[in-house]
């Protein structure tokens, strides 16, 4: 019986420290990832890496930042030099490659799920190390391809970096002149929950109306908003294309009777309601014709599209523009 028992008790000793040799391994390639992410965002930025930096990045300790080093050094990920960090070719392509799985996963995080936007960039961040190859390309390719994610940053495709537009923070854009939003950063959580939860979303044209001491008050979707400048350095602007100044118009526009062409779905619509609306065959470039409006204020409408009609509310043709 007592042998018996000596067994049971080695085999669970064998299998907890084989359980944890493997997740030591996981670990330790999600740090040399996270770094490797590190050193591509810096030089993306014009900035230098440093040692120092993906320690605090990190938040490990001397030694393990020592093993990461040595192990993309042994890889032949890295080069270092007095001037910092650098990515080798190779080290360039990994990079490329996570970076390219996290804002996939962004991406469809923000599209085909409920999480709060402020949340999207934790998770993707785990997602990011398991997921690569055939699976990221699927998302992709049920996304449509997209080319940048929720935050505004371009997404790597076949190893190429598209180039980013000029852009300029909020803090400095001119008083009285009207821009559009063209990145939001996602850290930290607690400035992106606020910029998220008072409706900003990358593309959406804002005009700064005043700036003083500490604030900055801002026209947004027909509201006036403040922001403090610590949470204004967190979006960028971009000049508003011709394109973008006209006022798009929604299915709620059209009067009983006219037809026009899907042109996009709003991105405030995510998760389930935006995968109902394209079940339902809600998609860009598919004819719709408003068909019948009802007496109770407008409220639901009535829509004929792909041969079936369909009724939405309001705020729901608000939220769908056509062309």
């Amino acid at each position: 019986m007592l042998i018996a028992l000596g067994i049971v008790l080695l085999i669970l000793v064998v299998l907890y420290f084989l359980r944890e040799r493997k997740n030591n391994a996981r670990m330790q390639q999600v740090y040399l990832e996270d770094a490797l992410k590190y050193i591509f965002n810096r030089e993306e930025a014009g900035h230098r890496a440093t040692m120092e930096g993906i320690k605090g990045t990190l938040s490990i300790s001397n030694r393990q930042n020592q093993e990461i080093i040595q192990q993309l050094q042994q890889n032949k990920l890295i080069t270092l030099s007095e001037e910092g960090l650098h990515l080798t070719a190779e080290g360039r392509e990994l990079s490329m490659e996570i970076v390219r799985a996290h804002r996939i996963w962004e991406t469809f995080l923000e599209r085909e799920t409920d999480l709060p936007l402020h949340q999207i960039h934790q998770f993707a961040d785990q997602q990011e190390h398991t997921t690569r190859g055939a699976k990221v390309e699927a998302m992709a390719a049920h996304l449509g391809f997209p080319t940048v994610d929720p935050h505004g940053d371009p997404i790597p495709e076949m190893g190429k970096m598209a180039p980013e537009p000029h852009r300029q923070n909020l803090n400095d854009w001119e008083v009285g002149r009207e821009g559009r939003i063209a990145h939001i950063e996602d850290e930290p959580i607690s400035v992106a929950r606020e910029i998220f939860k008072k409706g900003f979303r990358v593309d959406d044209a804002v005009r700064v109306l005043e700036r003083s001491q500490g604030e900055v008050r801002l026209e947004h979707l027909g509201k006036e908003h403040r922001l403090s400048t610590v949470s204004a350095q967190n979006i960028h602007l971009t000049e508003t294309s011709l394109e973008s100044q006209e006022a798009l118009k929604t299915l709620d526009d059209l009067k009983q009777g006219e037809e026009a062409r899907i042109r996009a779905l709003s991105k405030r619509i995510q998760g389930l309601s935006r995968r109902r609306l394209l079940d339902l065959g809600f998609t860009p470039g598919v004819p719709v014709q408003k068909v019948l409006i009802s007496a109770f204020g407008g409220d639901p409408t009535v829509y004929r599209v792909r041969g079936a009609k369909i009724a939405l509310r309001k705020h729901q043709a608000q939220q769908i523009y056509i062309q």
